[in-house]
């Protein structure tokens, strides 16, 4: 719905996020580090980035290994 609005011309976005996940990477940052998950608002941010290739490849990085 954000990649939609975001191309629409004459509109301003805003989004208010939840933030819920609570799987996989995004737990384990929640539960060792006490943030709250990024999953949710990382896709927000993807879907109104100017260069969402770009911006894909960065903010979604994964790391090899099993340590922090």
């Amino acid at each position: 719905m954000l990649c939609a609005l975001r191309d629409m011309e004459g509109i301003e976005v805003s989004a208010v996020v939840s933030m819920v996940d609570s799987g996989g990477s995004t737990g384990r940052l929640r539960d060792e580090l006490g943030v709250l998950p990024p999953g949710d608002i990382l896709k927000c941010i993807l879907a109104l980035s100017a260069d969402r290739d770009s911006a894909r490849k960065i903010l979604q990085k994964r790391f090899n290994g099993n340590g922090r």
